[in-house]
């Protein structure tokens, strides 16, 4: 069962290729598209528990949106350099 990026409730299939939470009724098409639509929502509802605010904060200077961005790219450039060794290490070993 699929769990609601909102509230973490039950969602159910529609007849229009859609979820639907039975908690909350939230609706996620589930196309490529509105799965990632719903990643960034779920993701921006866990930064406002997390840290009390949203993007639309007006407290950050350019550069230190600059520098978080940074910092994301960089974590971004370990995991592909993580997954690239493990792509490697099965074509060298086969497995």
């Amino acid at each position: 069962m699929n769990h609601c990026p909102i509230c973490r409730g039950d969602m159910v299939q529609t007849e229009t290729a859609q979820l639907r939470c039975l908690s909350c009724g939230y609706e996620l098409n589930t196309t490529v598209e509105a799965r990632v639509a719903a990643k960034i929502q779920e993701r921006a509802a866990r930064g406002l528990n997390k840290y009390g605010t949203t993007m639309e904060r007006t407290d950050l200077s350019r550069l230190d949106w600059l520098r978080h961005a940074q910092e994301e790219a960089l974590d971004l450039a370990v995991y592909l350099e993580k997954v690239m060794g493990m792509e490697q290490r099965k074509e060298v070993t086969g497995e």
